[in-house]
């Protein structure tokens, strides 16, 4: 199952969602991959904190990608769950992380025009067939 995290907005919690949702497949037995198509690099740089701090992720992999090899990566995963982190205005890798899932989840913070783009980023996902907008509380 390839699970794209997307949205155009920064800080609406994309790779806390991905993080978390890998641990949550990870800890239920699930070969999980975190693919991190964000060029900041955040999911990446978490899995180096947690290996600073001497606690390093065991449950799932995290690779860092870059638009070409998205595809590449996905296409040779032999993990169970895949869950794509992509950066914020970069509708190039959006959209090929949209095309390339089964479900994408676009979170929203709760401010109007946040949701509103986030509407916006879902009406991309096209022939997709399901998706959802997750509205962190708080």
């Amino acid at each position: 199952m390839i699970v794209t995290i997307a949205t155009t907005k920064g800080g609406a919690a994309k790779t806390t969602t991905a993080m978390l949702l890998a641990e949550a497949a990870g800890r239920a037995g699930h070969s999980t991959l975190v693919i991190d198509a964000d060029p900041q690099g955040s999911a990446t740089q978490w899995k180096e904190v947690a290996e600073e701090n001497g606690e390093p992720i065991r449950r799932y992999t995290v690779t860092p990608v870059n638009r070409v090899m998205l595809s590449r990566v996905i296409s040779k995963a032999t993990e169970e769950w895949v869950f794509i982190d992509t950066p914020p205005g970069d509708p190039a890798v959006i959209n090929e992380a949209i095309e390339l899932a089964d479900f994408v989840i676009v979170p929203s913070p709760v401010a109007p025009e946040d949701f509103n783009r986030a509407v916006r980023t879902l009406g991309t996902t096209g022939d997709t067939p399901r998706s959802l907008i997750v509205v962190p509380l708080g």
